[in-house]
């Protein structure tokens, strides 16, 4: 406790970032984040989160409106920003005295982390059903490297025949996500992922429909021992959060 006034005496009252830096990694934040993110229809709304889900939630929509949202409503409802700041304007003050006495069972009590409570039931199954899905809608870009002819297909319809050029019958076909469509993509990426097409079919175009997943990263995962799809699909969320973290350095 001496310890705490002596930190709170070195405040200015203006706390509202250091809160919000604060409580970003906070398991308290988990329940904000995830009625923000049922309520923004990022999972449904009866999905079962367990602590690889709310992780994997926590990382994909760090700095989004989703992730303010649930900050503001924690600030809001559960940490009082501005009595915050007028308490501790107090104690610096001199208003506010406060006297140190041994622990009580009240104030023993305080110091639980509740955590039990507000963890939520293991499973991660809808965190995965729900990027699946976001993927299978995905519209890739299919371009014929023999001919040049360019279709569009989500990612759903895109069997080993949608791999097979109409025009010329090539089966050298790349797959480009939308995040491509705009950029100057090298003969070498087209050819990668072409050659990923043709070896791995569908399986291949669910992982590039991931978002900042180009062939090289797409190749890596499709090496990988997995089990079954939905392996296949964290793998994808994996290379997701590592494309979100270091964007900056590649956009």
């Amino acid at each position: 406790m001496k310890d705490l006034l002596a930190i709170l005496k070195g405040f200015v009252p203006e706390v509202g970032s250091l809160l919000r830096f604060a409580i970003k990694d906070s398991s308290s934040l988990k329940p904000q984040l995830l009625h923000s993110a049922r309520k923004m229809g990022a999972i449904a709304p009866d999905a079962d989160i367990g602590k690889f889900g709310m992780k994997k939630l926590m990382e994909a929509y760090f700095d989004t409106p989703l992730y303010t949202e649930a900050v503001e409503r924690f600030l809001f409802h559960q940490l009082d920003e501005k009595g915050m700041e007028e308490f501790i304007h107090q104690i610096n003050s001199g208003d506010i005295s406060v006297k140190l006495s041994p622990k009580t069972p009240h104030g023993h009590a305080g110091l639980d982390p509740y955590r039990d409570y507000l963890k939520p039931p293991k499973s991660d199954s809808s965190v995965v059903t729900a990027v699946k899905r976001r993927l299978l809608r995905t519209d890739l870009s299919l371009r014929c490297l023999a001919c040049d002819n360019s279709r569009k297909r989500k990612v759903k319809m895109i069997t080993k025949h949608e791999l097979v050029c109409p025009s010329c019958n090539s089966r050298m076909i790349a797959l480009l996500h939308p995040m491509e469509l705009n950029r100057d993509v090298s003969n070498k990426k087209l050819t990668k992922s072409a050659s990923l097409a043709r070896s791995h079919g569908e399986r291949a175009a669910l992982v590039i429909a991931g978002r900042g997943i180009g062939p090289d990263t797409a190749g890596r995962i499709l090496r990988k021992q997995l089990r079954d799809e939905s392996d296949l699909v964290k793998a994808i969320i994996e290379a997701e959060i590592t494309y979100a973290r270091t964007r900056r350095f590649w956009d």
